[in-house]
């Protein structure tokens, strides 16, 4: 099932990748724990995609997930 908008919780984790160009968000905060001794907390938020060619705008599905996940952000800040 797909879900509209997805929040993970994030933990710095070290994940190796194939690619030598980048990292995950897990990865990411690793580093800053490595680098900084400072563990963030942080999230990831995804919204469910509707409408896939070229494109200057969300489709109006989509903006309006990206507009439920803005608002829980803000509160979440």
């Amino acid at each position: 099932m797909i879900q509209d908008i997805v929040w993970q919780e994030l933990r710095g984790e070290y994940q190796a990748s194939p690619h030598t160009h980048d990292i995950t968000p897990a990865t990411c905060l690793s580093l800053v724990r490595t680098l900084y001794d400072r563990q963030p907390e942080a999230v990831l938020v995804s919204i469910r995609g509707y409408e896939f060619d070229f494109s200057h705008s969300l489709s109006p599905q989509t903006a309006c997930l990206a507009e439920q996940a803005l608002q829980r952000i803000l509160a979440w800040l």
